[in-house]
């Protein structure tokens, strides 16, 4: 089942609970873009979550737009994959992806991952469900846009090794999904890595044109280019009076002439984060919503060359935005309207007009082998750059100096090893005496980020993992073609384990994986091979180990009873013997014969008893002997 629904969802941990809820399974990999990351705020609301239901957590947000401070960051690096992007702007994407077995979910909304956003701010989302191995065209863009957007912005090897591999298992659960009817409004991916936003609008014209966003141009120029292109009959600009950002002069020169160009007051009860450009074509609206906001560096520029080390030239954001076909207006039709020409105030500050992106950009930190391996994205030119590390989780004063970055190179490896998750920051004296400082990174462990449940095989940065689920995709579709369904004797039958196509426990490479086919087949005829346990060896009983024989003791025991056997072995236990009884006078005579008694007293734990009863008191002599021998009245007794 496949299920669209635009702006349904007013935050992404709202997936994550209907996740469990549901009864999904496990959750295999959750991915957060966002332009302004909180990381205190998302290890609160969204990791713990996704790593309770078995997900590798990873967030990468823009290299200039990191509102906490590296002592508020607990388990970054060890526990969840971090890192920022860089581009000759704003890295602006707004994207949350839960990725199962056979379910997925993709939010793309206007809302960056911070309290205010996902907590209290209108900030739409739209979803795209599918269930039970179902696929969505979306899916489709969302992979290749995966897949291309390590070469559009920068950062690091791992980044880009596990958005691949993200795009590549959205690529087999679009290539495996059989044929199911989508619910919902038609939705298509936009993105501006290589063209601008605005040539996805129609450029015809149209019979109703609505905008909203919380900055607006403050020239204008964007507003002008839309005008132009649409050619609208009716005009409608939404903002918020105290929390937009937007210039009167700039939106009076943009709509200047035109005779239907109106401005809406919103209300202000909620701060509306939400992006939208819709128009009206007939009675059919089309609506454009995700993170671009009403500027140039979103919507009229491509990102270009976003990889340079310069910050020159125009702002080129990188932006993801849906366009939705056969939707409701979202535009609200409350609040007062006014002409254009009566719009009057400010509220862009000098700060928005001259924000550049940061001169120092540390994009990640990762240990290889013995070394730390640190990657730059932006650095002043022809300045040497030091790389520092915090022993005490970011705390001031506790930042030393592992070593240099020379001026020619972007990545430098140290010999250092540090713990998972330390801090790790670049800072650089500039030409005039100043320092600068790049915000800090998290030493990232693949082990700690992975799976739970999985190994490092699956994790970022593993070599090869692309070409691997790319021979098991082959291995699994040549498989359901030529082989039923697993069976109680195993997936592909019963096999002996010393087949010559059995696959080894281990690679050249010493990482577990799949082996290929047998020799001689075809991944795309030929089955894959089942995984066997080599046969048990028989094993020798074990030999019982021995203290070491004393020099002294003798080559062997002798035989018991021999003459060599100690008389005094083995050792009787210690027993205290009661004292010997005072000779007494011998009882009187009795019909028997006198006996004489000459026995010893008697052993504790020896009983002495006599066929009538207890024996009379005698008068003993001692003797070697253990028990006694009293007369009765019988005339007989009894030894026990």
């Amino acid at each position: 089942m496949t299920t669209a629904v635009h702006t349904g969802y007013a935050s992404p941990v709202s997936l994550l609970g209907d996740w469990e809820n549901d009864g999904k399974g496990p959750l295999r990999e959750f991915l957060v873009l966002g332009g302004t990351t909180d990381l205190p705020f998302l290890e609160a609301v969204a990791v713990p979550r996704a790593r309770a239901l078995g997900a590798r957590v990873a967030v990468l947000g823009d290299a200039g737009h990191a509102p906490h401070e590296a002592v508020d960051v607990r388990p970054a690096g060890r526990g969840y994959l971090h890192g920022v992007a860089s581009c000759h702007g704003a890295f602006h994407p707004q994207l949350a992806l839960l990725l199962g077995d056979d379910a997925c979910r993709v939010a793309i909304g206007s809302g960056d991952p911070t309290p205010s956003v996902w907590g209290s701010d209108d900030a739409p989302w739209t979803v795209v469900a599918t269930d039970d191995g179902a696929s969505h065209p979306l899916l489709a863009d969302l992979a290749d846009w995966l897949e291309a957007l390590p070469d559009a912005v920068a950062m690091t090897p791992w980044w880009a090794d596990h958005l691949r591999h993200l795009a590549e298992l959205l690529t087999v659960l679009h290539c495996e999904a059989p044929p199911t009817d989508t619910e919902g409004p038609e939705v298509e991916l936009a993105h501006n890595l290589w063209t601008p936003l605005i040539d996805r609008l129609p450029e015809r014209p149209v019979d109703e044109l609505r905008l909203y966003a919380p900055f607006v141009d403050p020239s204008g120029e964007l507003l002008r280019l839309l005008r132009e292109r649409m050619s609208p009959a009716d005009i409608t600009l939404g903002i918020q009076r105290r929390w937009s950002r937007y210039d009167s002069d700039g939106v009076r020169r943009a709509f200047e002439g035109h005779p239907a160009a109106r401005v809406r007051e919103l209300a202000e009860t909620r701060t509306r984060h939400g992006k939208l450009v819709e128009w009206r074509v007939g009675d059919t609206w089309h609506a454009l919503t995700g993170s671009p906001n009403l500027t140039r560096a979103a919507l009229a520029r491509a990102v270009g060359d976003a990889t340079g080390t310069t910050a020159e030239g125009p702002a080129r954001n990188c932006e993801l935005a849906v366009i939705a076909h056969d939707t409701a207006p979202l535009l609200p039709d409350v609040g007062p309207v006014r002409p254009v020409r009566e719009l009057t105030g400010s509220t862009v500050t000098p700060q928005d007009a001259t924000e550049r992106p940061p001169a120092l950009v540390l994009l990640g930190v990762r240990e290889h082998g013995l070394l730390l391996e640190a990657v730059l994205g932006r650095r002043p030119a022809g300045q040497e750059v030091t790389v520092e590390i915090s022993t005490d989780g970011g705390a001031p004063g506790s930042w030393h100096p592992i070593g240099p970055i020379p001026a020619d190179r972007d990545t430098g490896t140290f010999p250092w090893t540090g713990a998972p998750g330390a801090a790790v920051r670049a800072r650089c004296l500039l030409a005039d005496g100043t320092y600068v400082e790049s915000a800090a990174a998290f030493l990232y462990d693949p082990e700690g980020c992975a799976p739970r449940g999985a190994s490092s095989r699956t994790s970022p940065g593993c070599a090869n993992s692309s070409s691997r689920t790319r021979r098991r995709v082959r291995r699994v579709r040549a498989a359901r073609r030529t082989r039923p369904w697993p069976t109680a004797s195993g997936p592909w039958g019963p096999r002996s384990p010393s087949s010559p196509s059995a696959p080894s426990r281990r690679t050249s490479r010493g990482c577990r994986r799949h082996r290929p086919h047998a020799a001689g087949g075809s991944p795309s005829t030929s089955p894959p091979t089942r995984r066997t346990r080599r046969p048990k060896r028989a094993r020798t009983p074990r030999r019982r180990r021995t203290p070491p024989r004393s020099p002294t003791a003798p080559a062997s025991r002798p035989a018991r009873g021999s003459p060599d056997w100690p008389a005094d072995w083995p050792p009787r236990p210690a027993t205290t013997r009661p004292p010997a009884p005072v000779p007494g006078p011998c009882p009187p005579p009795s019909s028997s014969p006198p006996s004489t008694c000459n026995s010893s007293p008697p052993v504790p734990g020896t009983r002495t008893t006599t066929a009538g009863g207890p024996s009379p008191p005698t008068s003993c002599t001692p003797s070697t002997r253990r028990t006694t021998t009293c007369p009765t009245s019988s005339g007989s007794g009894s030894t026990r």
